[in-house]
């Protein structure tokens, strides 16, 4: 079980070692990075993130649909809202009253 975390946990420390070779064009900005990363990785902080994103990744691996399409479905659903908010935006501009009335049946049905 420990070779498992170890091998995710250097997978996920190279993977933050390439993006911070390509975010950080300064060498010793790269290197203070890369300190405070093996920091990390010594004190245990990068051990927990690595729980993390094993539960993730072994979420996104799943064969059940449910399981594997929740996140994205989830995120889907607050940007069809978020998209949505640009037209109320507007119609409250023009017509106050039926904006109040649209969300006050948003609301309804989302009680």
């Amino acid at each position: 079980m420990f070779g498992l975390d170890d091998a995710i946990s250097n997978t996920i420390v190279g993977t933050i070692g390439k993006v911070l070779d390509r975010v950080l064009p300064d060498d010793k900005a790269k290197a203070a990075a890369a300190l405070e990363l093996a920091k990390l990785q010594q004190d245990g902080e990068l051990q927990e993130l690595t729980i993390r994103m094993s539960a993730i990744v072994e979420e996104a691996k799943s064969q059940d649909p449910w399981t594997s399409r929740a996140r994205p479905s989830f995120l889907y659903v607050f940007y069809a809202l978020i998209l949505f908010s640009i037209p109320m935006g507007i119609l409250t501009i023009f017509s106050p009253s039926s904006a109040t009335t649209l969300i006050t049946g948003f609301k309804a049905w989302l009680d």
